[in-house]
Protein backbone atom coordinates (compact mmCIF):
# COMPACT_ATOMS: atom_id res chain seq x y z
CA UNK A 1 0.00 0.00 0.00
CA UNK A 2 2.92 2.38 0.77
CA UNK A 3 5.89 2.46 -1.32
CA UNK A 4 9.12 3.22 0.83
CA UNK A 5 11.43 5.90 -0.40
CA UNK A 6 14.80 7.29 0.66
CA UNK A 7 14.14 8.85 3.82
CA UNK A 8 14.67 12.54 4.07
CA UNK A 9 13.66 14.92 7.09
CA UNK A 10 10.81 17.54 6.12
CA UNK A 11 10.81 18.77 9.55
CA UNK A 12 13.41 19.83 12.34
CA UNK A 13 12.85 19.81 15.56
CA UNK A 14 13.13 23.31 17.04
CA UNK A 15 16.16 22.70 19.43
CA UNK A 16 15.01 22.51 23.30
CA UNK A 17 17.32 26.16 23.58
CA UNK A 18 15.59 27.67 20.76
CA UNK A 19 11.73 27.12 21.99
CA UNK A 20 12.54 27.56 25.83
CA UNK A 21 14.09 31.38 25.00
CA UNK A 22 10.95 31.89 22.96
CA UNK A 23 9.11 31.06 26.05
CA UNK A 24 11.06 33.02 28.45
CA UNK A 25 11.23 36.07 26.23
CA UNK A 26 7.51 36.08 25.84
CA UNK A 27 5.22 38.30 27.61
CA UNK A 28 3.50 36.14 30.38
CA UNK A 29 1.04 37.31 33.10
CA UNK A 30 1.08 35.01 36.27
CA UNK A 31 -2.35 33.54 35.71
CA UNK A 32 -1.53 32.18 32.28
CA UNK A 33 1.11 29.67 33.36
CA UNK A 34 -0.58 26.62 35.72
CA UNK A 35 1.86 25.00 37.89
CA UNK A 36 4.38 22.42 36.05
CA UNK A 37 4.41 18.87 37.27
CA UNK A 38 6.81 16.66 36.22
CA UNK A 39 4.40 13.07 36.79
CA UNK A 40 6.14 10.21 34.86
CA UNK A 41 8.77 11.85 33.51
CA UNK A 42 12.21 10.23 33.83
CA UNK A 43 15.26 12.45 35.11
CA UNK A 44 17.23 13.68 32.07
CA UNK A 45 19.97 16.49 31.97
CA UNK A 46 20.26 19.37 28.85
CA UNK A 47 23.11 22.13 28.91
CA UNK A 48 21.49 25.05 27.66
CA UNK A 49 23.42 29.03 26.73
CA UNK A 50 24.03 30.21 29.98
CA UNK A 51 21.62 27.71 31.90
CA UNK A 52 21.58 23.51 32.48
CA UNK A 53 18.08 22.07 33.05
CA UNK A 54 17.54 18.91 35.18
CA UNK A 55 14.50 16.82 36.18
CA UNK A 56 16.02 14.70 39.17
CA UNK A 57 15.91 11.09 40.25
CA UNK A 58 16.23 12.47 43.69
CA UNK A 59 14.04 14.12 44.70
CA UNK A 60 11.83 12.84 42.23
CA UNK A 61 10.89 15.12 39.70
CA UNK A 62 12.19 18.27 41.05
CA UNK A 63 13.51 20.12 38.40
CA UNK A 64 16.74 22.60 38.31
CA UNK A 65 18.14 25.18 36.60
CA UNK A 66 21.80 26.08 36.75
CA UNK A 67 22.46 29.60 35.61
CA UNK A 68 26.52 29.40 34.46
CA UNK A 69 28.54 32.64 33.36
CA UNK A 70 32.05 31.70 32.56
CA UNK A 71 34.43 33.15 34.70
CA UNK A 72 38.45 34.35 33.02
CA UNK A 73 39.20 34.85 36.99
CA UNK A 74 38.63 30.68 37.00
CA UNK A 75 39.25 29.65 33.66
CA UNK A 76 35.82 27.82 33.29
CA UNK A 77 32.21 28.23 32.98
CA UNK A 78 30.80 28.47 36.72
CA UNK A 79 27.55 28.18 38.33
CA UNK A 80 25.83 30.99 39.76
CA UNK A 81 22.62 30.62 40.53
CA UNK A 82 20.55 27.59 41.31
CA UNK A 83 17.01 27.39 41.26
CA UNK A 84 15.10 24.28 42.73
CA UNK A 85 11.14 23.69 41.79
CA UNK A 86 9.52 21.00 43.59
CA UNK A 87 7.76 18.09 40.93
CA UNK A 88 4.44 19.59 41.54
CA UNK A 89 5.81 23.57 40.72
CA UNK A 90 4.54 24.56 44.27
CA UNK A 91 7.70 25.18 46.19
CA UNK A 92 10.47 27.29 44.95
CA UNK A 93 14.18 27.64 46.15
CA UNK A 94 16.95 29.75 45.32
CA UNK A 95 20.20 29.97 46.11
CA UNK A 96 23.73 30.62 45.07
CA UNK A 97 26.15 28.07 45.43
CA UNK A 98 29.32 28.66 47.42
CA UNK A 99 28.18 32.73 47.38
CA UNK A 100 29.19 34.42 45.30
CA UNK A 101 32.64 32.29 43.43
CA UNK A 102 30.03 30.25 42.07
CA UNK A 103 31.50 26.49 41.69
CA UNK A 104 32.36 24.50 38.50
CA UNK A 105 29.61 22.56 36.24
CA UNK A 106 29.92 19.35 37.72
CA UNK A 107 26.98 15.92 36.69
CA UNK A 108 24.63 16.98 39.34
CA UNK A 109 23.49 20.36 40.50
CA UNK A 110 25.24 22.19 43.53
CA UNK A 111 23.63 21.34 47.03
CA UNK A 112 21.57 23.89 49.07
CA UNK A 113 24.64 25.52 51.00
CA UNK A 114 24.80 24.29 54.64
CA UNK A 115 23.88 27.91 56.37
CA UNK A 116 20.74 27.41 53.95
CA UNK A 117 18.91 29.21 50.60
CA UNK A 118 18.62 32.50 49.92
CA UNK A 119 14.76 32.65 49.00
CA UNK A 120 12.08 29.75 49.55
CA UNK A 121 8.72 31.04 47.82
CA UNK A 122 5.45 29.34 47.19
CA UNK A 123 4.07 29.68 43.51
CA UNK A 124 1.67 32.23 44.71
CA UNK A 125 4.22 34.30 46.13
CA UNK A 126 7.44 34.01 43.73
CA UNK A 127 8.16 37.89 43.06
CA UNK A 128 7.44 38.97 39.54
CA UNK A 129 11.71 39.89 38.69
CA UNK A 130 11.69 35.62 39.29
CA UNK A 131 9.15 34.42 37.06
CA UNK A 132 11.20 34.42 34.00
CA UNK A 133 13.38 31.55 35.66
CA UNK A 134 9.84 29.61 36.21
CA UNK A 135 9.02 30.02 32.79
CA UNK A 136 12.19 28.70 32.11
CA UNK A 137 11.45 25.37 33.38
CA UNK A 138 8.13 25.59 32.75
CA UNK A 139 8.88 25.17 28.74
CA UNK A 140 11.05 22.35 29.67
CA UNK A 141 8.94 20.53 31.06
CA UNK A 142 6.48 21.07 28.52
CA UNK A 143 8.78 19.99 25.63
CA UNK A 144 9.95 16.66 27.78
CA UNK A 145 6.37 15.90 28.11
CA UNK A 146 6.54 16.19 24.49
CA UNK A 147 8.81 13.48 23.85
CA UNK A 148 7.73 11.31 26.49
CA UNK A 149 5.56 8.10 25.66
CA UNK A 150 2.31 7.65 27.13
CA UNK A 151 0.63 5.56 25.49
CA UNK A 152 1.83 2.77 22.91
CA UNK A 153 -0.05 1.46 20.23
CA UNK A 154 1.00 -0.96 17.65
CA UNK A 155 -1.98 -0.79 14.32
CA UNK A 156 -2.21 -3.30 11.71
CA UNK A 157 0.09 -0.65 9.78
CA UNK A 158 2.49 1.17 12.23
CA UNK A 159 4.01 1.69 15.59
CA UNK A 160 1.99 4.64 16.93
CA UNK A 161 3.10 6.38 20.05
CA UNK A 162 0.67 9.72 21.91
CA UNK A 163 3.05 11.76 24.53
CA UNK A 164 2.57 12.91 28.03
CA UNK A 165 1.85 16.37 26.49
CA UNK A 166 -1.82 14.81 25.20
CA UNK A 167 -0.75 16.38 21.97
CA UNK A 168 2.69 15.14 20.35
CA UNK A 169 2.05 12.10 18.85
CA UNK A 170 4.46 10.08 16.35
CA UNK A 171 3.16 6.93 14.28
CA UNK A 172 6.52 4.91 12.40
CA UNK A 173 5.28 2.67 9.78
CA UNK A 174 6.66 -0.59 9.65
CA UNK A 175 7.58 -1.56 6.01
CA UNK A 176 9.14 1.53 5.07
CA UNK A 177 9.59 3.73 8.54
CA UNK A 178 7.56 6.31 6.85
CA UNK A 179 7.44 8.31 10.22
CA UNK A 180 4.29 10.71 10.49
CA UNK A 181 3.88 13.63 13.53
CA UNK A 182 1.81 16.15 15.24
CA UNK A 183 3.50 18.68 17.62
CA UNK A 184 1.56 20.43 20.29
CA UNK A 185 2.93 23.44 18.36
CA UNK A 186 1.54 23.00 14.83
CA UNK A 187 -1.42 21.27 14.42
CA UNK A 188 -1.61 19.49 11.44
CA UNK A 189 0.13 16.00 10.71
CA UNK A 190 3.28 16.15 9.16
CA UNK A 191 5.46 13.63 6.90
CA UNK A 192 8.43 13.24 7.91
CA UNK A 193 9.65 11.06 4.86
CA UNK A 194 9.36 11.27 1.14
CA UNK A 195 6.63 9.45 -0.17
CA UNK A 196 5.05 9.58 -3.25
CA UNK A 197 1.90 12.03 -3.53
CA UNK A 198 -0.74 9.43 -4.21
CA UNK A 199 0.57 7.65 -0.96
CA UNK A 200 0.16 11.11 1.16
CA UNK A 201 -3.41 11.27 1.76
CA UNK A 202 -3.48 7.15 3.14
CA UNK A 203 -0.60 7.38 5.70
CA UNK A 204 -2.27 11.05 6.91
CA UNK A 205 -5.70 9.34 7.31
CA UNK A 206 -4.32 6.07 8.95
CA UNK A 207 -2.26 7.94 11.57
CA UNK A 208 -5.35 10.33 12.33
CA UNK A 209 -7.42 7.45 13.11
CA UNK A 210 -4.86 5.70 15.13
CA UNK A 211 -4.55 9.34 17.15
CA UNK A 212 -7.81 9.48 17.92
CA UNK A 213 -7.65 6.03 19.17
CA UNK A 214 -5.09 6.87 21.38
CA UNK A 215 -6.85 9.45 22.78
CA UNK A 216 -10.06 7.54 23.37
CA UNK A 217 -7.29 4.75 25.18
CA UNK A 218 -6.30 7.77 27.41
CA UNK A 219 -9.44 9.07 27.91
Amino acid sequence: MYRCMSSISLNKQPSYHHSIQMAASSVHKKMDVQPLNTLRLMPTRHKMKNVILSIMNEPPGEIVLEFYKYRTKYGEERVEDVCRISNDGLRIVMYKPNRKKGTRIQDQPPDIPHDGADHIFSYESLPHEHWKKYLYAHRFVQMVRGKTPKITFYSELAKCQLMESLEDFEAVFYKCGIKVSKKSNAGDFQIQSDIAANDRGNVIQHAEQCYQHCIQIER
